[in-house]
């Protein structure tokens, strides 16, 4: 019975010396973390702590409680813009934050960690650039006013990887100008023939003329006259191509006639006629007598009384 009882006071002795706290440096005094010792009971350690006492020789550690919680990482941030915006390798970085432990969870080794990693936005934008203009088209008319065009290519340099066209700044790939602006030929033209003249006669036949005048259009720059194809500015017709009027004329008186007696007195006629000319057309008759009459043979007959 007596050896039961030292046994126990032994065992008590041990406890005391080993098992238990001392109070040195080394003993928890409510601020122990977990891994940290040395605890003898659950306020040694940070709050939400339990100690993992076993009651006997060495060194007892704080662990985590039911309630702890460690340290963790937030989500990635985004990516930052690469280093170098074209054209060669670059870097960008992302961060993510550190949620704070709870209930003597491990603390955070930093308030952030980050990564970084190689970027390439590939080759840089190449803005486009027009290139040379060449010659102008030929004109749409060639006189009188027309337009002519050319046109440019956007290729000193060419847009490339997302670069600009070159009409970005409002410029075009054409442009229309001007052309042949002298004023066209322009052929005369016959205007209306003008009334017929008076007739060169009144009859018996004569002519008259008629004019026109080049100014249907009248000719202008550098444009044919209305002569070019052989035409004339003026016609002629015959006119009053009736006879004229012939008033009769008398011819010669012929030679008188025989008398009518040989002797004593007789009479002798000559005639004449209207026909040098004869009256035509309408023309007057003869004016005058067509006959005349004289005395002949006035010497007195022979007697023929016996002596």
């Amino acid at each position: 019975m007596i050896s039961l009882k030292l046994f126990a006071i032994l065992i008590l002795a041990v406890h005391d010396v080993y098992g238990r706290c001392s109070g040195d440096k080394w003993c928890c005094t409510g601020q122990c973390g977990q891994g940290e010792g040395d605890c003898d009971e659950h306020s040694n350690c940070l709050p939400g702590l339990i100690c993992d006492y076993d009651g006997w020789f060495g060194t007892d550690y704080c662990k985590a409680g039911p309630d702890t919680k460690d340290f963790s990482w937030s989500d990635w941030g985004e990516w930052s813009e690469c280093s170098v915006a074209c054209g060669g390798v670059g870097s960008q970085s992302r961060v993510r934050s550190c949620i704070p432990p709870t209930n003597g969870g491990y603390e955070c080794p930093s308030d952030t960690d980050s990564e970084s990693q190689d970027c390439n936005n590939g080759p840089c934008p190449v803005n486009g650039g027009w290139g040379e203009w060449p010659e102008w088209e030929s004109c749409s008319v060639s006189c009188g006013g027309g337009e002519q065009s050319r046109f440019r290519s956007c290729d000193s340099p060419a847009p490339e990887y997302g670069g600009d066209d070159c009409t970005i700044d409002g410029s075009e790939s054409s442009e229309i100008q001007s052309c042949n602006e002298n004023p066209c030929p322009i052929n005369g033209g016959w205007g209306e023939w003008l009334d017929w003249e008076v007739c060169s006669v009144s009859c018996g036949g004569g002519e008259q003329t008629r004019l026109r005048s080049c100014d249907n259009p009248a000719p202008e720059h550098g444009g044919d006259d209305c002569s070019v194809d052989g035409s004339s500015n003026s016609e002629t017709q015959n006119c009053n191509e009736n006879p004229c009027p012939i008033d009769g004329g008398l011819s010669e008186w012929d030679e008188w006639g025989a008398c009518t007696e040989p002797c004593g007195g007789g009479d002798q006629t000559r005639s004449r006629r209207c026909d040098n000319p004869a009256p035509e057309f309408g023309g007057l008759d003869c004016v005058g007598e067509l006959t005349e009459c004289q005395r002949c043979n006035l010497e007195p007959c022979a007697s023929h009384c016996p002596a």
